[in-house]
């Protein structure tokens, strides 16, 4: 299988197929061979630009393979550029459908942000939160889909109900408190920064997300400037760089690259 994907990269799509037909002769027998060489092979099609065979490879694989799920993602994007937006969230529909872990439910919420019917994204990523409640991540994405249909008054009850049920959650206070900035409801976002900041008030200092502390105080300057409290603005924008400084003093140690690059 990776001469024959070798092969095709070469563009010598001759001698690829020969070692496909090769491979059919030694591994086909196998049900997981099969579906290992329906997958290879489609690759194959795609490269030669012959879709259909493609398509026609990737619908052979079976849902308990292994690789079921590259097949189903490869024939979403197919079915994506060909601007057959129903057939696309269908194949990550059936993802989550056969096997609902939460990266399946996600999936298949992401692939209807993408072809802009956010309700559904919602609906979907709300079903996937009742299986999942815990996961403080998904209460974000919620968030921002319902931002995302300008419907703003549920998507502040919604934040609301989350940051309450992860008091200690920066991300989601600083989602929330730019929600009300936007809206110019300063008091909102007054009140959202400064209950955050009394949880994480005499926190370990390992445990606090000191990334979104200093935009959380980013955060708590614009408000005040758009207010005209100049004097608020200065002082949590100072404070934003002094933890900025900190983080930067003390190097990653335990961070994330993503959290160090921020």
């Amino acid at each position: 299988v990776g001469m024959v994907d070798i092969l095709s990269k070469l563009g010598k799509e001759t001698e690829a197929a020969e070692k496909m037909k090769e491979a059919r002769k030694l591994f086909g027998n196998s049900t997981v061979g099969k579906d290992r060489l329906s997958l290879a092979e489609g690759d194959m099609y795609m490269k030669r630009g012959d879709i259909k065979r493609a398509l026609s490879n990737f619908k052979t694989i079976r849902s308990s393979s292994d690789v079921y799920m590259s097949a189903r993602v490869r024939m979403a994007e197919i079915y994506l550029k060909r601007r057959q937006k129903h057939l696309y969230a269908g194949c990550y529909k059936e993802l989550a459908t056969k096997n609902p872990t939460l990266n399946n439910q996600m999936l298949l919420g992401d692939a209807y942000v993408r072809i802009q019917e956010p309700e559904k994204a919602i609906q979907t990523y709300l079903e996937a939160q009742k299986a999942f409640p815990q996961n403080s991540k998904l209460s974000r994405v919620i968030g921002s889909a319902m931002v995302a249909t300008h419907d703003y008054k549920r998507a502040c009850q919604y934040y609301e109900k989350a940051s309450a049920a992860a008091p200690n959650d920066l991300s989601m206070a600083c989602d929330l408190a730019t929600l009300y900035r936007k809206l110019k409801d300063y008091g909102g976002a007054e009140r959202t920064i400064g209950n955050i900041l009394k949880q994480v008030e005499g926190s370990n200092e390992k445990e606090i997300d000191r990334v979104s502390l200093v935009k959380l105080y980013v955060i708590s300057s614009d408000v005040a400037r758009d207010k005209g409290d100049i004097q608020s603005h200065i002082t949590s924008l100072q404070r934003a760089r002094e933890i900025q400084k900190s983080i930067l003093t003390r190097g990653r140690g335990g961070m994330s690259a993503e959290a160090f690059r921020k």
